[in-house]
């Protein structure tokens, strides 16, 4: 089982580093061209980061062109991701970039990633566009010289530039002015009070032509379970309790177990939208008898029990490709596995336990999507992965893993191999 997780995860990280160099992810779109002519076409996505920075386009039968801010006014993939070309504040000074838009219409929402004191720019219809700066400005108040005041005769306010801006912006409507003070500086918060004021001054149908779905970049929760075979491999212990009795590697029986988790996906749209970053809690519960009977053995033991419940925590990175009903994804990461009840016997012996923090733990995943609803995703998953792990004697479960090997003060190591197949929802 190791070989064919080495290979896996070996061919799952050089394509990792393929699909996020090159991240070749073609969708169909448009651009507007300085002289206001729209060319369709198709658009690499290549994330947020590279976005801002040039188009990659390329037309029906004709070669791939790369377009920089100052050479089209916009673009745009259907139903995703729209960018205009900006001067925008970056680090001192204005340049001219591709900035999202996250609403279009009677009022103009922008934002760009690079600046984060001036992330967000509005924009009035035929007016000039505007920064919203995410700066405290100070408000001192000296109260008149015949009121009485506690502690000091000088109060300072604290506020928030871009409330003050947004004010201004939104002058003409007292409802939404009262609204502004719990305005927060993120591309909800901001969209959600913008779209507000939009729907109180213009009466029409054509007052928003374009919005941002930001749940699509949202983190996502979800639920799973699955059946995992389990292979347990005693090792040669250097200098275990047992290394001059079993001086080689001791392969057990397949078992299975049956694991729970939840997790949390979360989607890192700026490298490229199709890579996610995701946590993940699993409980699992693994119940190993066996009778060892082999003559190269019988010095180790002739009768071995190792019961353990577990909560995994494991990191992975994620690549889905496409976003069609049925779409494939694979993984690849690092499990930390933390054992908080466990109790192991070795023939007539039972004063023992599992070391509580597992090592190793590096897996690798393939699996299918099904795309059920807008927001609701099951899914199939085949996963691979290896850990190990001490039996030690009880009372030695605060000492860590790697000082219980050094001091020769354990029982036995031994490596699990795991393969999982799981299935869940993702909300």
């Amino acid at each position: 089982m190791k070989y064919y997780l080495k290979s896996l995860i070996l061919v799952i990280a050089v394509s990792f580093s393929w699909v996020v160099n090159g991240q070749i992810n073609f969708k169909k779109g448009y651009v507007i061209t300085n002289t206001n002519d729209t060319i369709y076409g198709r658009i690499n996505d290549k994330g947020g980061y590279r976005n801002a920075k040039i188009c990659v386009f390329k037309a029906k039968n004709k070669p791939i062109d790369k377009f920089t801010p100052r050479d089209i006014k916009a673009y745009q993939m259907f139903n995703d991701k729209y960018y205009v070309s900006k001067h925008v504040y970056v680090r001192g000074v204005y340049k001219q970039v591709f900035v999202d838009v996250l609403l279009k219409g009677e009022v103009s929402l922008y934002h760009h990633w690079k600046n984060q004191d001036m992330a967000y720019y509005i924009e009035k219809k035929n007016s000039k566009m505007v920064g919203l700066a995410n700066q405290d400005v100070l408000l001192r108040y000296k109260p008149e010289a015949n009121i009485s005041v506690v502690y000091s005769p000088t109060y300072t306010l604290h506020n928030r530039v871009y409330r003050d801006t947004l004010r201004s912006v939104f002058s003409d409507s007292k409802k939404i002015q009262d609204q502004i003070q719990r305005v927060e500086y993120d591309p909800k918060s901001l969209s959600k009070i913008t779209k507000a004021y939009i729907h109180e001054v213009c009466k029409g149908n054509n007052c928003i032509n374009y919005e941002r779905n930001l749940r699509m970049y949202s983190p996502r929760f979800g639920v799973f379970s699955g059946v995992q075979l389990n292979e347990i491999s005693f090792l040669p212990s250097v200098k275990g309790s047992y290394s001059k009795e079993d001086p080689s590697t001791i392969v057990s029986k397949e078992f299975k177990s049956n694991p729970i988790g939840i997790f949390v996906n979360f989607p890192l749209h700026l490298l490229n939208d199709r890579l996610s970053f995701q946590v993940e809690a699993i409980w699992n519960e693994r119940l190993y008898t066996e009778e060892l009977t082999s003559t190269t053995t019988e010095k180790f033991a002739r009768n071995i029990e190792i019961n353990s419940q577990t909560i995994g925590i494991p990191l992975l990175f994620k690549y889905q490709i496409g976003r069609g009903f049925i779409s494939p994804s694979f993984a690849v990461g690092k499990e930390t596995g933390f054992v908080f009840k466990s109790k192991a016997i070795i023939d007539e012996t039972s004063d023992m336990r599992i070391h509580p923090i597992q090592k190793g733990g590096w897996l690798a995943e393939v699996g299918l999507n099904f795309k059920l609803a807008n927001h609701l995703t099951l899914f199939s998953n085949l996963r691979y992965q290896m850990g190990k792990n001490l039996i030690i004697m009880d009372g030695t479960q605060r000492v860590g893993y790697n000082t219980i090997v050094k001091l020769s003060d354990f029982v036995k190591e031994y490596e699990t191999t795991y393969m999982t197949l799981m299935v869940g929802l993702k909300f």
